[in-house]
């Protein structure tokens, strides 16, 4: 709106024209900054969703292998040889969640690694 009007002015030659033509090429330059200023806003906000994606991500690994540890933590031993097989089984199903969150540990590594947000928090 104000391009348009400040074009309309200059075309219609006003007395003031050189002054209109020096504001609205001030008025251009602080949009044009602002618009750069609200994509950088925008790109360190994403960089922080992000981040709370992947601390919300380490926070369920954590519950989940204290769940896992409060499991190992058990002290029976089965008394017959039919309790000691079915904690074998158990034991070898844990092993698998294990090596699971293993996995997950890795992925969340590596989306950190990821992080721009994270060398800009630090200053490296």
């Amino acid at each position: 709106v104000v391009v348009k009007v400040a074009d309309q002015l200059i075309r219609e030659e006003y007395h003031q024209a050189a002054l209109v033509r020096k504001r609205q090429r001030s008025i251009q330059d602080k949009w044009e900054s602002l618009l750069a200023k609200l994509e950088q806003g925008r790109k360190l906000l994403a960089g922080y969703r992000d981040l709370v994606a992947v601390l919300s991500d380490v926070d369920n690994c954590v519950a989940e292998m204290n769940l896992l540890e409060s499991g190992l933590r058990s002290e029976d031993f089965g008394k017959h040889l039919t309790g000691v097989e079915d904690l074998i089984q158990k034991h070898s199903i844990v092993e698998s969640d294990i090596i699971g969150h293993g996995e997950r540990v890795k992925l969340c590594k590596l989306k950190c690694r990821n992080l721009p947000i994270l060398s800009r928090l630090i200053g490296a």
